[in-house]
């Protein structure tokens, strides 16, 4: 009985023990359960929290980008857009509600470009790292630069892109200013051709084997110093030009143009061979011959040489084409010069109203006058050309200063006055021209002094200057003029004698009225 009871009483206490840490592990748990609950509520405090201030955050950006001038946009994975700002609309015309959950793709852009757009995506999704780029699209350059987005994977709170906010600048006006630098870098700004800082660079890339035969030719523009002394340098412009377009038509060739100097100019032409490179230069000169002439056709000096083998030295060459070049130089020369004179004296007559028969008289007025001097021959041919050129000055004088019908005012007057040193200049510049050259600068002094632009006196002027101020004075009272009515025979003599010793040399003028006019 008593081992019964015994068992019994264990018994109860085990359960009371069992009972008692049952209740133990019963309210730790529940104080477990308690305290994760709590940071249950707490952790989801904290994501509602995140979640609103993500939100918060979206809308701001939303805000922000909104009135932003960039393009800004979100993507996802598949590239399609998860948002856009309206300043998309501007560029594409594609409102910004129409790209939500499409592609670029699907909306119908070159798949060129996004092919590029989609590739830059996809490096930022890959890397994790920003990306940056430039692309145009409608005439429009832009810089795009694209960040990833991150987030986190709720399985093993890992960090991970899941999306792309990119934001595309328009980059137009220094792109632009980019390309002028460097299209002037490499261009010649008056023709458009290359320079030679960019025929240096492309010089390796055309002495190459598969470019052989390789023909070079240099082109020299004759007579530009002439033209610019005399017609100025704007005419002189206007030649240059001329030739550059008219090189610019064998730019079908692949070969390389460049203005190189002054008046030198270069082409390398591939793959033509010693005729081929001879009839370009038989075409080019035809061309400048059927061009217009405004007041002259260019003309040009040509030369050139073929490098046949790779072994053949390009320097050697080029020094071959030069002499060539300078040789057909010389020997066309003067046919340039003549051309440039006979231009010089259609603008005169064109610039002045002053008719050939006027020049006709003064001539033979003049040459009358040395023949009953006893001038030489070469006296006469020279005193016959300062007849005819010694207002030659005129064509840098306006022309409607020169046909004025009325009187002139003081700083028109100054202007007229210019034309005997505007006409030495050009003589001076023109061979053909030297030995009258003082003669067009003196054929308006005075015999008293009082004439210009040096106020030479008596006999300071030269000789030949002074038959020519008096043929010319009387071929002009005896002609009807814009400003004045023309006089008669006697009349312009006795005005002659009347200005004998002051504005004439009255020795010469006697020769003229008794020998010439009698």
């Amino acid at each position: 009985m008593g081992t019964i009871n015994s068992i019994i009483l264990i018994i109860l206490i085990s359960i009371i023990f069992w009972n008692f840490t049952l209740k133990k592990v019963v309210e730790e748990k529940t104080k477990e359960l308690k305290n994760s609950k709590l940071e249950l509520e707490e952790q989801n405090d904290k994501l509602e929290e995140a979640t609103k201030m993500l939100k918060e955050s979206e809308k701001r950006f939303e805000a922000l980008s909104k009135y932003s001038t960039d393009v800004i946009a979100r993507f996802d994975s598949e590239f399609r857009h998860l948002y856009i700002n309206p300043a998309a609309y501007k560029i594409t015309n594609i409102h910004a509600e129409e790209f939500i959950g499409k592609t670029y793709l699907e909306l119908g852009f070159p798949e060129k470009l996004v092919k590029k757009w989609e590739n830059a995506i996809r490096i930022v999704f890959e890397t994790a790292k920003p990306y940056e780029t430039e692309f145009e699209i409608n005439g429009h350059y832009f810089h795009w630069s694209l960040m990833p987005e991150f987030s986190n994977n709720d399985k093993n709170m890992k960090t991970y892109v899941s999306g792309v906010i990119s934001s595309a600048r328009d980059i137009t006006e220094r792109k632009i200013n980019e390309q002028e630098i460097e299209y002037k870098s490499y261009h010649d700004e008056l023709t458009g051709l290359n320079n030679r800082t960019y025929f240096n660079e492309k010089l390796d890339e055309y002495n190459k084997e598969y470019n052989l035969p390789l023909g070079i030719i240099l082109a020299d523009l004759n007579g530009l110093k002439i033209t610019n002394d005399t017609l100025g340098h704007i005419k002189g412009d206007i030649l240059l030009k001329k030739v550059a377009e008219i090189l610019k038509t064998f730019n079908k060739y692949r070969s390389l143009i460049a203005r190189i100097g002054g008046d030198e100019f270069i082409m390398l032409v591939p793959n033509k061979n010693e005729a081929e490179i001879r009839e370009i230069c038989d075409n080019i000169k035809k061309m400048c011959l059927e061009s217009e002439k405004d007041p002259i056709r260019p003309s040009v000096a040509l030369g050139y040489a073929v490098k046949e083998k790779n072994i053949d030295k390009f320097p050697v060459l080029f020094k071959k084409a030069e002499d060539n070049m300078y040789e057909n130089k010389m020997y066309e020369s003067e046919s340039t010069n003549n051309s440039i004179l006979i231009s010089l004296e259609a603008m005169l007559r064109e610039t002045t109203n002053e008719t050939f028969e006027h020049s006709i008289r003064l001539k033979n007025n003049a040459v009358k006058i040395g023949e009953e001097l006893n001038l030489s021959n070469e006296e006469l041919k020279t005193l016959s050309l300062l007849a005819d050129l010694h207002d030659l000055g005129k064509i840098g004088v306006p022309q409607k200063i020169l046909q004025k019908p009325g009187a002139l005012s003081e700083s028109e007057w100054k202007k007229i006055k210019r034309h005997p040193e505007i006409g030495f200049k050009i003589a001076n510049s023109y061979p053909k021209l030297n030995r009258i050259a003082e003669g067009i600068l003196s054929h308006h002094e005075r015999w008293d002094g009082k004439g210009y632009p040096r106020g030479l006196k008596g006999e300071e002027i030269p000789f030949l200057a002074r038959i020519i101020t008096i043929v010319d004075a009387y071929d002009a009272m005896i002609t009807t003029r814009p400003y004045k009515k023309q006089m008669t025979k006697e009349e312009a003599i006795k005005e002659l004698i009347n200005c004998s010793g002051t504005q004439f040399d009255s020795d010469l003028v006697k020769i003229f009225i008794e020998k010439v006019l009698k």
